[in-house]
């Protein structure tokens, strides 16, 4: 997907807003997110992370015993819904 998308810098700026950290292609992932029939179809997709994820956690990813925190999903939920609120107040 493109980074030069209006809702690129979005996703960047509402991470750095809640969780302090310089965001952009180190948070949004380019090749995990299962949306390649969208891609295919020209449409710009991006796979976010909506929480911060301890080394712990990445080793489980994609396997029989993933797991995601109540608190980091609850996070990840408020993230998210910045993120739209952002997207469509702009």
């Amino acid at each position: 997907p493109s980074h030069t998308t209006p809702l690129f810098p979005i996703i960047g700026e509402q991470a750095h807003k809640r969780y302090k950290t310089t965001a952009g292609l180190q948070v949004l992932y380019r090749s995990t997110s299962d949306a390649r029939f969208l891609r295919r179809r020209g449409i710009d997709v991006y796979g976010v992370a909506p929480y911060p994820v301890t080394f712990f956690q990445s080793l489980a990813i994609h396997n029989n015993d993933e797991a995601v925190a109540a608190g980091a999903f609850q996070d990840g939920v408020e993230y998210m819904q910045d993120v739209v609120r952002a997207w469509a107040g702009q």
